[in-house]
């Protein structure tokens, strides 16, 4: 039997495999986030099928899962945001 699963249900399974794969809370969550809101958006190559990719870059040491992602100001009106070789998603938040 199929069954439909709600976006906060796909959001938590999202998290747990990225958590699973070797990824800290927080990004998973972040990276989780993004992935069900492009989801929702229609985006399906962009959504949710990527996590089993991004689990094994985990994995794998290609994305650095507990990265911190560091902020600088290089100009008044000019940042400079350092992903520290792991997600984009949460260097994206950070420089938002």
């Amino acid at each position: 039997m199929t069954r439909t699963l709600s976006l906060e249900e796909l959001r938590d399974l999202t998290t747990r495999v990225l958590a699973a794969a070797g990824t800290s809370s927080d990004n998973a969550t972040i990276v989780a986030d993004a992935l069900v809101r492009v989801e929702a958006e229609g985006i399906l190559s962009h959504g949710v099928s990527r996590a089993p990719f991004w689990a094994v870059q985990v994995k794998s040491g290609k994305v650095a899962g507990h990265a911190r992602p560091e902020i600088q100001q290089t100009a008044p009106a000019a940042i400079h945001v350092d992903a520290k070789e792991g997600f984009a998603f949460p260097a994206i938040r950070l420089g938002l």
